[in-house]
């Protein structure tokens, strides 16, 4: 099952209120590239974009709509777990947000799906590298293995301290195969705003 508007709506809702022109952000399923789209409009012409899916199929469909877009991303044909590996040291501490949409890529080969360990490799390494980051996981657990990566998000949103992030879970609660969001916000982030005039 693939989300109903609003819950992709309340997920670019969330990049739109942090995001600003300028920033570095990550798509870490490229998938069909909205996503990616979407965060290179926040984050404008002066802002940086890398993305990453394990398919090329989902690379070349994304190049196709940033192309259309007239939008420019930096895209890897690699794993979320490995993230880390593609950017430059100095330049991790930049990511201003980060986006996941798990499952598999629509219209594609629905046996090739994320995975646990590797999302939960990503989701470690971002909190630990970027820590001002705002990181958002669309989970589905409506195909196999989907509902186990599901509670293991949940399971890792669910132990970040709240010292360091607010972490918040938004979903359909009479609907087991609906997809859910979780978001970690970062306190650290929140309270420069706060006090910003």
């Amino acid at each position: 099952m693939r989300p109903e508007p609003p819950l992709l709506q309340f997920a670019h809702l969330l990049l739109e209120q942090y995001l600003q022109p300028g920033d570095m952000a990550i798509d870490m399923t490229v998938g069909n590239g909205h996503d990616t789209v979407k965060l290179c409009k926040l984050v404008g012409p002066d802002g940086v974009v890398f993305g990453f899916d394990i398919q090329e199929k989902a690379l070349t469909e994304a190049k196709k709509r940033l192309q259309e877009a007239m939008l420019k991303a930096t895209l890897f044909l690699d794993s979320h777990a490995n993230w880390a590996t593609h950017l430059p040291e100095e330049e991790i501490v930049r990511i201003k947000a980060a986006i996941f949409n798990l499952g598999y890529l629509p219209g594609s080969d629905k046996t090739v799906i994320t995975q646990e360990a590797s999302t939960l490799n990503a989701l470690a390494a971002l909190t630990e590298k970027a820590p001002n980051a705002l990181i958002i996981v669309v989970a589905y657990p409506g195909h196999p293995g989907g509902a186990e990566e599901k509670q293991a998000v949940q399971e890792f949103v669910e132990s970040i301290p709240s010292t360091t992030h607010r972490a918040l879970h938004y979903g359909l609660i009479n609907h087991p195969s609906a997809p859910t969001i979780y978001a970690l916000i970062p306190q650290k982030r929140n309270t420069e705003k706060q006090q910003s005039p």
